[in-house]
């Protein structure tokens, strides 16, 4: 009986040791994450710069960071959340789950835009994924947007892309699954009648009435992260854009 309760307690101390040693490097992940990024924010520069500097129309702002990585896509902030990253974008939706801006092993990743979105035309509707982290990081925060009141506070959401400087007016906050809507799936909207299935389901499933909506024609963004709710459970933030401009500024 003490051979078998000694076993035991091995076991749980080894656990325990197993757990510790997970989660430690679970935050020190995180913390490498954030201090890359914030070294990524001082490359940008603070004045704004017209000057398109590569053959492919990359603007001066974010030519640095796209000569270190040819797959960053742009940036995105979110007011009022501590959503202020780069978005890349792989030729799958799986390479930055789990990859840092420098394609090193990273837990909790890094927001991508779908692979099947084109940046330079651009698609009907951009959509951005990213994780839902424990420590807050990632799109942990988007799920402020369940509340009316932070939305009130937080309606503009900013992305930049490469080539330009766009601000989105949120249209809808929701919960669902992918096999309840197959938000995922329109992306290139052309004809009037798909991009109105989209928006009416938006508005069918947000949490509460923005007062905004889109017509066909309006370029939207949508924010993709885990609910942690019902299996599968997605909690997703759509915008439409209300402003471009081709000076780029640095996000504050």
């Amino acid at each position: 009986m003490k051979k078998i309760l000694t076993v035991i307690e091995l076991l749980l101390v080894f656990l325990v040791l197993v757990c510790a040693l997970f989660l430690g490097l679970y935050f020190h992940q995180s913390h490498e994450t954030k201090t890359e990024v914030e070294e990524l924010k001082e490359q940008i520069p603070d004045e704004p710069d017209e000057t398109q500097t590569n053959d492919d129309g990359v603007f001066e702002a974010y030519y640095d960071l796209y000569e270190e990585n040819s797959d960053f896509a742009g940036w995105l902030n979110v007011p009022g959340t501590d959503i202020d990253y780069p978005v890349m974008q792989a030729e799958d939706n799986e390479f930055y789950l789990h990859r840092s801006f420098y394609k090193e092993y990273r837990y909790g990743g890094i927001p991508f835009a779908d692979y099947q979105c084109d940046m330079y035309m651009p698609s009907t509707n951009i959509i951005i994924y990213a994780h839902n982290m424990r420590d807050g990081s990632m799109f942990a925060s988007l799920s402020r947007y369940e509340d009316k009141s932070f939305y009130e506070r937080n309606k503009v959401i900013s992305f930049n892309t490469l080539y330009a400087k766009g601000e989105y007016a949120v249209i809808g906050a929701f919960h669902t699954t992918p096999s309840r809507f197959r938000y995922h799936e329109f992306i290139n909207m052309d004809s009037e009648e798909e991009f109105n299935e989209f928006i009416n389901m938006v508005k069918r499933l947000s949490i509460y009435d923005t007062g905004e909506s889109a017509g066909f024609g309006d370029q939207l963004l949508t924010l993709s992260t885990c609910s942690y709710g019902d299996d599968d459970e997605r909690f997703v933030v759509v915008a439409k854009k209300i402003a471009e401009n081709k000076i780029l500024y640095r996000n504050q």
